[in-house]
């Protein structure tokens, strides 16, 4: 018990260096050709992904000239951000380009005009631009702002794309508004979104099964005592990640769920094992020694055999697959040494309390 307590306690602080972070480029080998493909983009193409912003406000709101500057204001903040984000593309580009043509060319009049008839006017011009279209809707009330963003992990690139959303509100005023989207903010908001619907999952696994060990056992205490044993590997996985250095993502966030379902049942054997002996009359340490020499080898036997599946997926060159096998398997061993060690030890230090019986009406009878 105290080896368990200390061991948990040591793996729990390193639970507490876990990141949630998927990075789609590390799913691959470094000379795997899709890893490559990645890098090749984010090199030559300013990144393998998108942002965008879209700026909005009320009908014809931008042809005014003090809303397009502002938003240019904000376009020039923005785009020193971060290394990781290539220089936008928006309508605010054609426009100042369109100017300095109609001025010959000179460096000067690369801007935005001063009035919104010049500006309404060169609009006009543009509209036959199909690149320029794809910027900015008919009625001149919607714009994209649109960048290509490395290869970066959920993480790093949510910490980019919120110092660009803080630049929002120095620039960004009534009646305009701006919202962000394109690949890479679906993707986080994807990741955030099922992630936390997989803590909830995990969360509401271990309730139910719970639930349904104290009444298998008809008991809450034995069921409440039984579920030790599986929730500690569960920590223990979690702990070796943090160790490792592998982060929550999508995968390695099912080992948990996954791995309290097969390790309970072993849990199942032995307790209701245990418990029948004693309804025998056996004492505790009886009841122990026969459920060992009756399912002790079937317990190692096919969580030997459920582990040596999982390790199968390390033969992946798919990352997360390899992850997730290599952890399950040795959740699903250590859940085995909490079957064999800690369970016994839990179910003898409260043997009182277990095994006591309700007193009947003879016995009070008798007492009286």
């Amino acid at each position: 018990l105290v080896i368990f307590a200390f061991f948990t306690f040591i793996v729990g602080l390193a639970v507490t260096t876990l990141v949630v972070e998927d990075r789609p480029i590390t799913h691959y080998d470094e000379d795997h050709r899709i890893r490559k493909s990645y890098l090749f983009f984010d090199e030559k193409f300013s990144g393998s992904t998108t942002i965008d912003f879209v700026i909005k406000g009320p009908d014809g709101s931008l042809k005014n000239p003090e809303n397009l500057k502002s938003i240019d204001a904000f376009i020039e903040e923005y785009s020193g951000t971060s290394d990781e984000v290539s220089a936008p593309l928006s309508a605010i580009l054609y426009l100042k380009k369109a100017n300095q043509i109609l001025h010959d060319g000179k460096p000067e009049f690369y801007k935005i005009p001063d009035d919104q008839a010049t500006i309404a006017q060169l609009f006009f011009l543009l509209e036959s631009n199909d690149n320029f279209s794809s910027f900015i809707n008919q009625d001149y009330t919607s714009m994209r702002i649109h960048s290509r963003i490395k290869a970066l992990g959920s993480r790093v690139g949510r910490i980019s794309h919120n110092r660009i959303k803080a630049v929002i509100p120095k620039h960004i005023k009534s009646p305009l508004t701006a919202v962000s989207t394109g690949a890479n903010v679906v993707w986080m908001n994807m990741e955030h979104y099922i992630t936390r619907a997989l803590i909830r999952s995990f969360a509401a696994t271990l309730f139910l099964v719970t639930l349904i060990m104290a009444v298998l056992l008809r008991s809450f205490k034995w069921g409440l005592i039984s579920m030790i044993p599986n929730v500690i590997p569960v920590v223990f996985n979690f702990g070796l990640m943090g160790v490792t250095g592998a982060t929550l993502n999508l995968v390695t966030l099912m080992i948990a769920s996954i791995a309290i379902g097969i390790a309970v049942d072993d849990t199942i054997h032995m307790t209701v094992h245990v418990k029948r002996g004693i309804a025998k009359g056996l004492s505790m340490d009886e009841a122990l020694r026969k459920t060992f020499d009756e399912v002790g080898i079937a317990v190692i036997t096919t969580s030997v055999i459920l582990s040596l599946g999982f390790f199968t997926l390390t033969l992946s060159n798919f990352n997360p697959a390899r992850q997730f096998g290599f952890f399950t398997g040795v959740t699903v061993l250590f859940a085995l040494l909490s079957d064999l060690f800690l369970l016994p030890a839990l179910l003898k230090l409260f043997e009182k309390s277990l095994t006591k019986k309700k007193k009947t009406k003879e016995d009070y009878a008798l007492a009286g």
